[in-house]
């Protein structure tokens, strides 16, 4: 009887470990990537422009990095914009006038927001405190995996940089050394044509590239997974005024 008892005991401890070489990992192996939640792009003048949803239903992951990007444009001085949706609350990363830096007609701005299990799918909202803008790109993206610890996601950004040119065909952003072998570089430019023609170069990825006429703009994203290359490039075939901004986004388990 002992003997049995002892025998059903160890196939009770053998059953609750987990295997290995099966499914059982943690978010930390898991690779990162871009998931589009919701763009537009409208010359309408208005103070308010929504991230049409890219599909039904889609709100971010529960515990991931959200980007926004809003590029809008405007006579003289483009106003700086807030953001709103998806039930999170968005902090503003950095902003950045061109076309032209010194009487500027364009704004860039980027948002972080850390997704939680209040996320849902009421779309991205700019907002531009009621005064009119002539026309606005909006790009929504999030991030799983990456870090997620600190306030409002602020250790998954890395390091942000920023650039601007009145007239150059490439868009250029240059990163110090990335800090890890699995950490994400993304960009996000805008640009005085409304081609749709940004390029990347090898090793990048074009997210999305919207653009609206009157004025001529153009909103890219691209990003480049498990990055090492620290100079952002993205090229038209015709000169432009442009801004850039680019983040090294941290991987969770990295160090």
């Amino acid at each position: 009887m002992k003997t049995a008892l002892a025998l059903l005991l160890l196939v009770l401890m053998a059953s609750a470990q987990p295997l290995p070489n099966t499914v059982f990992q943690s978010r930390a192996t898991e690779g990162m990537t871009i998931r589009a939640l919701g763009g537009s792009a409208s010359t309408t003048a208005a103070a308010t422009y929504t991230a049409t949803a890219t599909g039904i239903g889609i709100k971010p992951m529960d515990s991931s990095l959200c980007l926004a990007m809003v590029v809008n444009s405007k006579a003289s001085a483009p106003d700086i914009p807030t953001y709103s949706g998806y039930g999170l609350t968005w902090t503003q990363l950095r902003t950045t006038n061109y076309f032209t830096l010194a009487s500027p007609t364009c704004r860039l701005t980027v948002f972080f927001a850390k997704s939680n299990s209040g996320a849902n799918t009421n779309a991205g909202v700019a907002s531009f405190a009621g005064v009119n803008q002539t026309g606005c790109i909006t790009r929504v993206v999030e991030v799983p995996f990456a870090d997620m610890h600190g306030s409002n996601a602020t250790n998954a950004l890395v390091q942000i940089v920023h650039g601007g040119n009145n007239a150059n065909t490439n868009a250029v952003a240059t990163l110090a050394a990335l800090i890890g072998a699995r950490n994400l570089a993304i960009a996000f430019v805008g640009g005085s044509l409304n081609s749709a023609n940004m390029a990347v170069e090898s090793g990048w990825t074009k997210e999305s590239d919207q653009n609206y006429n009157t004025p001529a703009t153009e909103g890219t994203v691209a990003y480049q997974l498990k990055s090492t290359d620290t100079s952002v490039l993205l090229t038209n075939a015709a000169s432009m005024s442009w801004a850039c901004v680019a983040i090294e986004v941290r991987q969770e388990g990295t160090p």
